[in-house]
């Protein structure tokens, strides 16, 4: 029992992991798309796409741990 218990919360982990990723690599592929579409690049529009990277770094830096969570 114990054994189905641990398989069950890993999935459920591994699952919200994936779906955190998934949002985050359909936000960038949406915000690159939107800088680069216009086929021109400047240095403002490389500013905000790296702006984006380090707000999307700082958000996973602090999203609460499954530990934190379940307690």
């Amino acid at each position: 029992m114990d054994r189905n218990r641990l398989q069950e919360t890993s999935g459920i982990g591994i699952g919200s992991s994936l779906q955190i990723a998934l949002v985050a690599l359909v936000l960038t592929i949406a915000i690159t798309g939107q800088i680069a579409g216009d086929g021109e690049s400047n240095w403002f529009e490389g500013v905000q796409l790296l702006a984006v990277y380090l707000i999307l770094a700082v958000m996973f830096y602090y999203l609460p741990r499954h530990e934190q969570i379940a307690s």
